[in-house]
């Protein structure tokens, strides 16, 4: 009886210490679990923060576009609080892509900074486009047809092979190694024999990139209305229109370094005579009413910064173009492409004047005698206000590393209003 009393107990020992024991791990399973779980969820942070970091926030969505153009030069490379706001990024070739051996890099650095700035463009999810045709002017200026042009460039850079009709394939083959999503073309000073020929060319350059890749996208650059030359009436714009995605304007350089009188690079309005129509309204007027796709028409947002000297009086009625008196018989002017080197030689972004009638900012030194005119937060919005007034397709920005400044206006922007609308093809605009 004893020992079985003796057994009775040990057991109740044995079962109470088993007990004591599988409390003791559950006690430190409990914190155990909470930790792993803990760290995990810190794992899981840590992963979408890299994911994030290395795909920052997109600007796909926006119904509109906003191009950016990158000016390959020495300035700052595009920040990535830029490339947020973009849908495109066009790079802007200083050096020609032209070369003996058709389309091509003019140097391993250009090479480097382009696919660079492809791989960071194309993680925000932007297309990347590249802007060809400057050369033809830069290298060949006394040669006003564009099939001379052609020519010349054969021969200038020895391409026995390459013409006019080449070139396309040139192109398409660079879209196509380079992983690039389309091209602009920069012929904005065509005279009026060159109507058929680059229509011509377009045409087949938008055929050949069709058939290697649909998703190619073909834009032209378009001069502006009635600038010495009335460039604009020299392109057959109704029948070039149906072959391109979108036509980006060149609504700027009203007013510029050499002239005798000052005022902004892209006035949204207003003029004064001799020049009452020297604005973007009446050049963004003229294609809407003539091309009636206004969704395909961007106007340019320029980012350089104009100073003049030796500024005397002012115009009647007007707060920003004042007439020049020139220095040993040479107006005394400059445009700076870097907001940052602006600053440094004196312009003062901050304490920006407005002018209503224009809708441009300017700042007048009555001390220096200097006038600076240039584009703020204020002005770009408003800007993009009059693209949705008037169903335009989007803005393109030249250049958007040239804002480069200690306050950088494009991060200032507010995109929402401008984005949450898609343009339609309906002209509000008084057509004669």
């Amino acid at each position: 009886m004893a020992e079985n009393l003796r057994a009775t107990a040990a057991d109740q020992l044995l079962e109470n210490g088993m007990r004591n024991r599988t409390s003791k791990r559950s006690t430190l399973a409990t914190p155990l679990a909470v930790l792993l779980v803990i760290l995990a969820v810190l794992f899981i942070g840590f992963l979408t923060f890299v994911w994030h970091f290395n795909h920052p926030k997109q600007n796909p969505d926006c119904k509109k576009r906003v191009i950016g153009i990158y000016d390959n030069t020495d300035s700052e490379e595009i920040r990535e609080s830029h490339l947020e706001k973009l849908t495109h990024v066009v790079f802007f070739h200083t050096n020609q892509f032209l070369t003996a051996n058709g389309i091509q890099f003019g140097s391993d650095r250009d090479k480097f900074r382009f696919e660079k700035l492809r791989n960071k463009a194309k993680s925000f999810g932007l297309k990347v486009m590249i802007s060809i045709g400057r050369e033809l002017h830069f290298f060949t200026d006394n040669f006003t047809n564009f099939e001379l042009r052609c020519e010349f460039l054969k021969f200038y850079l020895h391409m026995y092979l390459i013409n006019c009709s080449k070139l396309t394939d040139s192109i398409v083959s660079f879209l196509d190694e380079h992983q690039v999503d389309g091209v602009d073309l920069f012929w904005k000073w065509p005279i009026a024999s060159d109507k058929s020929k680059y229509l011509l060319f377009v045409k087949e350059l938008r055929q050949k990139m069709l058939k290697k890749n649909k998703e190619y996208i073909i834009s032209v650059t378009a001069a502006l209305k009635k600038i010495p030359g009335d460039w604009a009436v020299s392109f057959d714009l109704e029948d070039i229109i149906k072959h391109v995605d979108f036509m980006n304007i060149f609504s700027m350089n009203f007013f510029s370094q050499w002239g005798w009188q000052t005022g902004p690079a892209a006035p949204l309005y207003h003029g004064i005579a001799p020049r009452e129509n020297f604005n973007v309204d009446y050049t963004m007027n003229y294609y809407a009413c003539k091309l009636k796709e206004t969704s395909k028409l961007n106007l340019v947002i320029p980012m350089d910064a104009r100073i003049w000297e030796n500024v005397k009086t002012e115009q009647t009625g007007s707060e920003v173009f004042r007439n020049v008196e020139p220095i040993n018989g040479k107006v005394q002017a400059k445009i700076y492409t870097s907001r940052r080197l602006a600053t440094e030689t004196g312009i003062n972004f901050d304490v920006a004047a407005w002018d209503e009638k224009t809708k441009t900012s300017y700042f007048f030194d009555e001390n220096s005698k200097t006038f600076s005119s240039f584009e703020n937060k204020k002005s770009i919005e408003a800007k993009l206000n009059y693209v949705n007034e008037k169903n335009l397709g989007g803005v393109w920005i030249r250049s958007v590393n040239m804002d480069d400044g200690s306050a950088h206006v494009l991060d200032d922007l507010n995109y929402q209003e401008y984005c949450s609308t898609k343009s339609i093809d309906t002209v509000n605009y008084q057509c004669a």
